[in-house]
């Protein structure tokens, strides 16, 4: 499957690449397999995060979901705005419509309110498996988002 491309503007040079790279670490936390795609002089560069070396990266680029492109989009390609502090919330926002899209749950796992980084096969074992066991409950069905609170 060709992954999804989405094209940022932002300020110029290497403030928007330094965003774009922001933007890639935050989908990367939510568990999206995502790459970066800019000029590097000689043609184009792909970047994917290394989390467990080249052999990873590898694997990663078959799973590739999202690239974001640093390059000039083609005419109809989808274009997103991005702005200094704000890679974090677009991050979520592209995650929530992967997710909604694959017609998936999306899982976030918070501590004391940070993130918590997870693999995407650990975040889709919780996420499928709380939702098959919260289903049945009353009051669950067509809630969009759920919320579970161990204090």
């Amino acid at each position: 499957m060709m992954p999804r491309v989405v094209h940022v503007d932002g300020p110029a040079g290497p403030e928007r690449e330094a965003l774009a790279q922001g933007l890639m670490q935050a989908l990367a936390q939510q568990g999206v397999a995502v790459g970066l795609l800019r000029a590097n002089g000689e043609g184009v560069a792909l970047s994917l995060p290394l989390e467990g070396g080249a052999g990873e990266a590898l694997v990663g680029l078959r799973g590739l979901e999202l690239v974001i492109s640093l390059l000039p989009p083609g005419e109809g390609q989808e274009t997103l705005s991005i702005e200094p502090g704000r890679e974090a919330e677009l991050a979520e926002e592209l995650a929530a419509r992967r997710a909604k899209s694959q017609g998936e749950r999306r899982l976030t796992i918070l501590a004391d309110g940070k993130p918590v980084p997870a693999k995407p096969f650990v975040r889709d074992i919780l996420a499928n498996s709380l939702d098959g066991l919260l289903r049945p409950l009353h009051g669950i069905q067509g809630a969009g988002r759920l919320e579970i609170i161990i204090e």
